[in-house]
């Protein structure tokens, strides 16, 4: 990994970091919004240039580099989430009796997290009942010794 002795990474070594950590973003960016490979930084486009790319693309939340650095959900355009969110409660008002208006989810909040086990209780209850009928390390001293 690049980076400095202070901590603060600046310029291309704080670009060079975040490629390596979200390279499968930049190079998809860079390929659909700049039609060049990533490879192309240092040659073809300026260090400089790239550096400033992606602080723009870090704010954009349609683009997957943002999406990637930030941890977003699913990258979205302002525009889709304006017109899912009228979509949304254009229908709930016209179908439903008692409307309930819906606000269209923000992509900038992260993913929920998932604490604890993705089992049921009940096939978690399951296991831990076979677990607990194996005998224990003494019942299984005196099961081999023929006690």
């Amino acid at each position: 990994m690049a980076g400095t002795r202070g901590g603060h990474v600046p310029g291309i070594l704080g670009l060079l970091e975040l490629i390596e950590g979200h390279r499968p973003a930049f190079e998809y960016d860079w390929r659909t919004r700049f039609r060049l490979p990533l490879s192309d930084i240092g040659e073809g486009m300026t260090w400089g240039e790239a550096l400033r790319h992606t602080i723009t693309l870090s704010a954009d939340p349609s683009s997957q580099v943002c999406v990637s650095i930030n941890g977003l959900a699913f990258a979205a355009s302002r525009e889709y989430l304006a017109l899912l969110t009228l979509n949304a409660n254009y229908v709930a008002r016209h179908t439903e009796k008692r409307a309930r208006f819906r606000m269209a989810p923000d992509p900038f909040e992260a993913p929920p997290k998932r604490y604890g086990s993705p089992m049921s209780k009940a096939a978690l209850r399951l296991v831990l009942d076979a677990q607990r009928a194996l005998p224990s390390v003494e019942q299984a001293a005196q099961i081999i010794e023929g006690g």
